[in-house]
């Protein structure tokens, strides 16, 4: 299954980080469950923990340069998943009420985009690092991870060459665009390693 999924995220750092993400739906799920039924649900946010837990290991032993953005940004949501039902239960006059659960739900998701646009703005990368699978003079193909930070997907990007040749580790400038979104730009210099 491990393999079906590595080839299928195309990497093994999309892998570790889409297992991460499925940690948090997962502590969505138990916290609507939480919210909305009687009961010790929040008990089953030991599952998802645990999950994050040996994810974040495995990104800390593969990748440690890319291990604290990602780290704390998906800690700060889980985090924030973790308490919100808890205030909902403790602010809500009548917490099975599917009105005010809706309005306090419309709140929380409203703080949650927030705080992502402030964190992506303050994580956001300026380059990422690639290897140039082709190269001519004005021009070169690198082929990249995955890196979220950046908005990046794995994959193959033709971009503006600085004098790199076939096989550099190179680091690439990353653009934002508006309607396009993030993409590699330049070739600025090799990887020091």
């Amino acid at each position: 299954m491990r393999r079906y999924l590595v080839e299928a995220l195309g990497s093994e750092k999309s892998y570790i980080l889409f297992k991460i993400q499925m940690a948090v739906i997962l502590s969505v799920v138990v916290s609507i469950l939480y919210t909305l039924l009687k009961g010790d649900w929040q008990v089953l946010q030991i599952v998802p923990l645990l999950i994050l837990a040996l994810s974040y290991a495995e990104l800390y032993r593969r990748y440690p340069k890319d291990f604290w953005p990602y780290f704390l940004l998906f800690s700060t949501i889980f985090v924030l998943v973790l308490l919100v039902p808890l205030v909902l239960r403790s602010v809500s006059i009548a917490p099975g009420n599917p009105t005010e659960l809706i309005r306090y739900a419309a709140y929380i998701i409203f703080a949650i985009l927030i705080l992502l646009v402030l964190l992506r703005g303050m994580l956001f990368k300026r380059e990422i690092r690639a290897k140039v699978t082709l190269a001519d003079k004005d021009t070169a193909v690198i082929e990249t991870d995955v890196d979220l930070l950046a908005g990046i997907r794995a994959g193959r990007y033709v971009v503006k060459n600085n004098g790199a040749k076939k096989g550099d580790h190179v680091r690439v400038s990353v653009r934002k665009a508006v309607f396009r979104g993030a993409y590699p730009y330049k070739i600025i210099g090799k990887v020091i390693a």
